[in-house]
C-alpha cells in the first residue's frame, strides 16, 4: 500500500492539507505519514555547515507542550491506527523530499 506524506505544522493551511490528505487516504485506502519538521536553530549547527545539526540537538529536545499541541492537530482527523505522525529535527523542505521519495503523493499547505 502506498503512502501519502504530509507536511504538518500549526498553520491553517497545513490543517486544511491534513484534512484533505486524511479524506484522500480513506477514499483510496492509503496510509498517511505526517512529518512535522522543526528547523535546526542556526546557533546549533556545526560551524560553517548549514543544516548539519550538532550532536546535542535531538527531536527529544522539543518542548512537551509543542509535541502535545501537534499531536492534538493530528488527532483532529481521527487518524487510522496504521497512520503515523513523525517529528524530525531538520529543515522542512529536505525532510519532506526525503520522506516522500517512495510516496504516492506529497501534500503541503501554502503560506
Amino acid at each position: 500500500m502506498s503512502t501519502i506524506v504530509l507536511g504538518l505544522d500549526f498553520s491553517p493551511s497545513s490543517r486544511a492539507a491534513l484534512h484533505w490528505a486524511a479524506e484522500q487516504a480513506r477514499l483510496t485506502g492509503r496510509l498517511v505519514l505526517a512529518i512535522n519538521a522543526v528547523p535546526v536553530p542556526p546557533g546549533l549547527t556545526a560551524a560553517g555547515v548549514v543544516g548539519v545539526p550538532d550532536s546535542a540537538v535531538s527531536i527529544d529536545d522539543l518542548d512537551v507542550l509543542y509535541r502535545e499541541g501537534m499531536a492534538a492537530v493530528w488527532e483532529s482527523v481521527s487518524p487510522e491506527p496504521n497512520w503515523s505522525l513523525e517529528f524530525v529535527c531538520e529543515n522542512p523542505g529536505p525532510a519532506l523530499v526525503s520522506s516522500s521519495a517512495d510516496a504516492i503523493l506529497l501534500v503541503v499547505g501554502t503560506h
